[in-house]
Formats: C-alpha cells, structure tokens, sequence
C-alpha cells in the first residue's frame, strides 16, 4: 500500500463509506483496514485518506417515510382485496394479533428487511472506522 497511495486511498474510502452504511462491513473479519494500516504505520496512506474525507462531499438524509413491498400472497389468500396491517405480517381477524407470514416467492428474504428502516442518522459526526 505504500508504493500505491492512490490505490490505498481509493480502498481505505471504500471500507469507511461501507462502514458508515452498516457498521459490520469492514473488509476482514475481525478488524478493519484503517486499522491494518495504522497499526503499520502508514501514516502517509492515513493523512491522505483525511484529506480525501475532507474535501469529498457528503450529506446525511433523514428518511421519513419507507415504502413496504407488495403484499404477501399468503396475505392476499387469507384476506383478500384489504388487509388491515399487511406488512410485516397480517392481523388476525378473529385474535387480532399479528400473524407470521408463510414465506412465498413475492416476499423479500428476511435479511432484507430492516429493524432501522426510517431511523434518523445521529447528527454532528461521520460514521466511520474509529481512529
């Protein structure tokens, strides 16, 4: 990474907007790159990284309204043209509690859904690989 410090740059960017999206998506498992090159002591590589982070241009958005996928068909069989809380399971109509969706083709695999979907980021610092 030293002979290449554009290169390094480019990558160590790369891990900390990944990051900055999903806290576990550092590039190794157990540590992160930013901390495979401090620990080296590429100070070179860390100073240009800050000057990049510096000068790119960045924005945090508040989310205020997620748009749940279509219907499920187990959804649609059991309650037919309306259901009352279709996402992410349906109530019941005799219990009224929430019932577990039967997993069919149309439902979205259930990594994809997320608990903090709609959640206002934290405000006044970047996320990112700790120094």
């Amino acid at each position: 990474m030293r002979d290449h410090l554009e290169q390094a740059v480019e990558v160590l960017a790369l891990e900390y907007t990944s990051m900055a999206l999903n806290e576990n998506g550092s590039f190794y498992p157990k540590e992160t790159l930013y901390t495979r090159v401090a620990e080296d002591g590429n100070t070179a590589a860390l100073r240009a990284l800050e000057d990049h982070l510096a000068s790119s241009e960045w924005a945090l958005y508040r989310i205020r309204r997620v748009f749940p996928p279509a219907r499920a068909d187990s959804c649609k069989e059991q309650h037919g043209d309306s259901c009352r809380s279709p996402w992410p399971g349906c109530i019941d109509p005799d219990t009224g509690e929430r019932t577990p969706r039967a997993r069919s083709g149309t439902d979205p695999p259930a990594a994809s859904r997320s608990p903090h979907a709609g959640t206002p980021p934290a405000r006044g610092r970047r996320a990112g690989p700790s120094r």
